[in-house]
């Protein structure tokens, strides 16, 4: 089995463990007992830390090259904080677009866990845990697996796959863009810190933002409610300014690190093998699942 098969599988067997953990997790008795942000944080752990401790105990593969638990420089790490912030109007823009066919589960998520919880625990639980878990073994493991595929395909790839374990269509167009950037951000500093900061800055300010529109709620001020036309142009026109800045950013970032740095790519003992399939058959699977779980059951159910 190549390792990008290999990969591909992994990642198949830990969407049918977080399927199977998820209704487990949803009715044990201890879950209501628990706070929201303390829920967040446990599934966070169980939904990829540990898959991340069982594929090195099997695997055996070296830690700290596997993961590229590398320093970043002070720069990137400047850059890399501007560029989530300007690609957040995007996002918006890709994610108002799917919620005119699909919920925004994720913003309800939120907006109904910031009611019952402070600031500093939702930063922890939504943007702290997600940055590390999934980082770790998005940009981690499965990215790691690709490197004897084309590196805009790996990055592709991994970037798909992240937006298809989140199990939620509305979602999915962003997602898969952001696993896809956050590729790229790996990639040219060799450090994963630079996609768990990206992570972080992005799902950090969706919390601020969502505690704001609380506290107007809760101060009782009135805005007037747009109507689909006008929230679209809104959001456009946003995301029109916010583009240059952010292409300005990622021309920096790759002025920076025209010439990466890959020490560690290729584990001792491996050959540097190009390899051209990433498994057919889990992937057919991984697509498959996805399709029943996030498109069919909700239509259904």
């Amino acid at each position: 089995m190549t390792e990008a098969k290999q990969t591909t599988s992994i990642v198949l067997l830990t969407i049918i463990y977080q399927l199977f953990i998820s209704p487990v997790w949803g009715v044990a008795p201890w879950t209501s007992q628990m706070p929201i942000t303390l829920q967040l944080v446990l599934t966070q752990i169980l939904a990829f830390i540990v898959p991340i401790v069982f594929y090195f105990f099997i695997t055996k593969k070296p830690v700290k090259a596997t993961l590229r638990l590398y320093p970043i420089h002070w720069k990137n790490v400047i850059l890399i904080v501007l560029m989530s912030l300007l690609i957040q109007p995007l996002m918006s823009l890709l994610s108002f677009l799917a919620s005119l066919l699909f919920p925004n589960s994720v913003a309800e998520i939120i907006s109904q866990s910031s009611e019952f919880s402070t600031v500093p625990m939702m930063i922890i639980s939504v943007g702290v845990m997600p940055a590390i878990c999934e980082e770790l073994f998005f940009r981690g493991v499965v990215f790691s697996g690709y490197r004897f595929i084309s590196t805009v395909k790996a990055c592709c790839i991994t970037g798909l796959l992240f937006g298809i374990i989140h199990m939620d269509v509305q979602q999915f167009l962003y997602t898969f863009a952001l696993g896809s950037l956050f590729c790229v951000l790996v990639y040219h500093t060799n450090s994963i810190l630079a996609s768990v900061i990206a992570h972080f800055t992005i799902n950090a300010t969706q919390v601020l933002l969502a505690f704001s529109q609380m506290k107007n709620a809760e101060s009782m001020v009135e805005l007037p409610e747009l109507t689909l036309t006008q929230q679209f142009m809104s959001i456009g026109t946003i995301t029109l300014l916010s583009l240059p800045l952010l292409a300005g950013c990622i021309w920096l970032f790759y002025k920076r690190n025209a010439n990466p740095i890959l020490k560690d790519i290729v584990f001792e003992g491996e050959m540097a093998v190009q390899e051209s399939k990433i498994g057919s058959i889990p992937f057919a699977l991984i697509i498959l699942i996805y399709i029943v779980v996030a498109v069919v059951l909700p239509f259904v159910l």
